[in-house]
C-alpha cells in the first residue's frame, strides 16, 4: 500500500486514489460545472440582451406553433401513426415532431420541412444518435432530391455558424420571426412541397 501524497494519514492500493482525493476532484468538478453554466448564461445575455429563460420560452412557443402546422399535414398522408426512426406504431397524440439535424446544431433548418419528422419521446429525446434512421422515411416522403437538397442545406448553414458569420444559437429577432411566420401558415392550406430553404 501506498500514502497518498495529499492526506498522509491515508494508504491506497497500488494506482489507486485515495477517498479524500476523490471528494475533493469531485467536488472540484461539481464546482467547475456550475461556473460554466453560470458563464453560458451570462454570455448569452450578454449576446442576445435576453435570459435563457426567456429565449426558452420563445423555442417552446415556435416548436408548439410548428406543431400545429406539420402534424397535421403529416396526419393527412398518414405518416404519425409510426415513428420514423424505430417504426414503432405510435398512440394518437403520443408523437412528436422531431429534427433531422437537431435545432441544437443547425438552428436555420429548424422550420425547414424536409428536416421535419414524426416519431416517439423515447428516439427523439433518450436516444438522439438513432436520428440516422429517420432518413429512409425522408426519402420516401420528400425524395432523394429533396434529402440532398437538406444535406446542402445543412453544410451551407453549418460553415457559417463555423466560421463566425452566423450565431451558434438562434437569436430572439429569429425566433420571434419565426414564430410570427409559422402562425400565418394555414394547416389546412399548408402544401410545403413547394417549400425550399
Amino acid at each position: 500500500m501506498a500514502q497518498c501524497p495529499t492526506h498522509p494519514e491515508i494508504h491506497v492500493p497500488q494506482g489507486r486514489i485515495c477517498i479524500m482525493c476523490s471528494r475533493q476532484n469531485y467536488k472540484d468538478w461539481v464546482r467547475s460545472e456550475k461556473q460554466k453554466r453560470v458563464d453560458a448564461k451570462v454570455m448569452q445575455k450578454k449576446s442576445f440582451g435576453v435570459s435563457g429563460n426567456e429565449l426558452t420560452k420563445l423555442k417552446n412557443k415556435l416548436q408548439s406553433e410548428l406543431r400545429k402546422v406539420i402534424h397535421p399535414y403529416y396526419e393527412n398522408l398518414g405518416l404519425t401513426n409510426f415513428c420514423w426512426i424505430c417504426n414503432r406504431r405510435l398512440l394518437k397524440g403520443k408523437n412528436q415532431v422531431m429534427h433531422f439535424y437537431a435545432k441544437s446544431e443547425i438552428w436555420q433548418l429548424w422550420c425547414h420541412p424536409v428536416n421535419l419528422g414524426i416519431g416517439d419521446y423515447d428516439c427523439n429525446v433518450n436516444k438522439p444518435h438513432t436520428v440516422t434512421s429517420m432518413e429512409a422515411q425522408m426519402v420516401r416522403v420528400w425524395g432523394l432530391d429533396r434529402v440532398k437538397e437538406l444535406k446542402a442545406l445543412r453544410d451551407f448553414y453549418k460553415e457559417r455558424i463555423d466560421t463566425g458569420q452566423d450565431p451558434r444559437h438562434p437569436t430572439k429577432l429569429w425566433l420571434i420571426g419565426m414564430i410570427a411566420d409559422v402562425k400565418n401558415l394555414n394547416p389546412k392550406t399548408y402544401n410545403p412541397v413547394k417549400v425550399s430553404g
